[in-house]
C-alpha cells in the first residue's frame, strides 16, 4: 500500500506486518514535491504514479528512482486510478469533473462533469471498461470509459462518498460514505436488499 502526505512525502507500507517500508521526500537526491502529494496509484510494471501540484511523477516500487512524466493541465487534483486494460488514467478534480488521460501520452481524452463538489474517489473495473466515482455531493456514479458517458447511478448516500470499489464481476459496487457503507447492483442502480448496511464512516475500500 502506498500513501502520500501534505508535506510531499511518499510512504510504502508492508501489508503483512503493517509497518512502513519507505517514507521519503527525496528520491535519488531529487525532491518528490514541494507541494502536497495529492493522488497516488500503481500503473503497469508496478510503477507508481503520483500527482503533486500540476506535475505527474513516476517512481519504481522501492522509491529508488523518480522522474517527471507529464504536466497536469488543471488544478485541484483529488484522486486518480490507472487501468492497464483500457490504457487510461482517470483523475478526479475539485471542480467536480473527471479527466480521462491516455496512459502513454498523458494527453486528455475526455473531461466530464461528474459531481457537484469535490470528486473524492475514482476506480476502474477490472476490465477497464467502466469507472466508478464518488463525490462530496453524496453520490456515486459509473461511467463508460470509452465515451465518458454516465451509464449507472446515482447511488445516493446521506453524506459525501469517500470510497468506491467494484466487485470482480463488475456488476456490483461497494460505496462508502462519511455515514455508511453499502453494496449496490450496478445495472439497476439499487442497493442489494439482503446486504447489511454498515452505519460507520468509511475512509477507504
Amino acid at each position: 500500500v502506498v500513501s502520500g502526505s501534505w508535506d510531499g512525502r511518499i510512504g510504502v507500507w508492508d501489508l503483512q506486518s503493517g509497518t512502513i517500508v519507505h517514507y521519503r521526500k527525496q528520491i535519488s537526491n531529487e525532491t518528490v514535491s514541494d507541494d502536497s502529494v495529492d493522488a497516488l496509484c500503481y500503473s503497469a510494471d508496478n510503477a507508481l504514479l503520483c500527482v503533486s501540484g500540476r506535475t505527474i511523477l513516476e517512481m519504481n516500487g522501492d522509491l529508488s528512482r523518480i522522474q517527471k512524466v507529464a504536466d497536469v493541465p488543471f488544478d485541484g487534483v483529488r484522486c486518480m486510478d490507472f487501468s492497464q486494460a483500457s490504457e487510461r488514467i482517470a483523475i478526479g478534480l475539485a471542480d467536480g469533473t473527471i479527466a480521462f488521460l491516455d496512459s502513454t501520452s498523458y494527453s486528455v481524452v475526455h473531461r466530464s462533469q461528474a459531481h457537484a463538489g469535490f470528486v473524492n474517489c475514482v476506480v476502474f473495473s477490472s476490465d477497464g471498461q467502466r469507472l466508478a466515482s464518488g463525490g462530496d455531493d453524496g453520490k456515486a456514479n459509473v461511467w463508460d470509459v470509452a465515451s465518458a458517458r454516465n451509464v449507472a447511478g446515482p447511488f445516493e448516500h446521506d453524506k459525501g462518498v469517500t470510497a468506491v470499489a467494484f466487485l470482480l464481476d463488475g456488476k456490483s459496487l461497494v460505496v462508502g460514505s462519511r455515514w455508511s457503507t453499502e453494496l449496490w447492483d450496478v445495472e439497476s442502480s439499487t442497493p442489494f436488499a439482503n446486504t447489511l448496511r454498515l452505519p460507520k464512516k468509511c475512509l477507504a475500500l
